[in-house]
Formats: C-alpha cells, sequence, structure tokens
C-alpha cells in the first residue's frame, strides 16, 4: 500500500477549525481510523472540543421563532405571523381547472 502526497489529500469537511482548536488548545484528537477502501484512503477523526457559549452583543434583540402549520410563525414575543394560505387557493383553482 502507498500513501498519497500530502497535496492529494481531500476531506469531506473543512479541517482548518479543526486546526484552529488544536492550535489554541480548545481541542484535542482522541483518536484516528485510517483505511483503504475503493482504491481511495480515509481518515475518521475522534475529537473533544471546548466550545464556549455564544453571548450576543444586543440581547434584547434576540426572537426565538415557532414556525407551524396553523401558524406561519410564531415569535417568542408573542407576534403570530398568520399562514397566507398559498396551499387552499392553489387547491381551489385546481379543482376548478380539473372540471
Amino acid at each position: 500500500m502507498r500513501l498519497p502526497r500530502l497535496g492529494t489529500i481531500r476531506t469531506h469537511e473543512s479541517t482548518r477549525k479543526l486546526a484552529r482548536h488544536l492550535e489554541r488548545g480548545t481541542g484535542r484528537i482522541l483518536s484516528a481510523t485510517v483505511r483503504w477502501e475503493g482504491g481511495r484512503w480515509f481518515v475518521a477523526f475522534t475529537c473533544e472540543l471546548d466550545r464556549t457559549e455564544r453571548i450576543s452583543d444586543h440581547p434584547a434583540t434576540v426572537v426565538g421563532v415557532d414556525l407551524g402549520v396553523k401558524d406561519l410563525a410564531v415569535l417568542s414575543t408573542g407576534e403570530v405571523d398568520a399562514n397566507p394560505g398559498h396551499h387552499r387557493s392553489a387547491l381551489k383553482r385546481l379543482r376548478r381547472l380539473n372540471r
């Protein structure tokens, strides 16, 4: 088995985030599994990352949104956006055209 040159290694996800975590000391690689499958090399990392919770610069402007069927959206402020009913009007038009 021949290992590929470093320049030809491709990953599914970007490894830049992992490299930054390793440089900062906020992450560490627990294990790495290398396998040969279908004529290609694959590596899977098991990592442990220390992530800090993001705090908003403007906490009063943060709003939670709940999407629903009856109402299009209900905001955490209590505001309700009505569902426009495009589906019902399209069905009505379809019934008329199918006659």
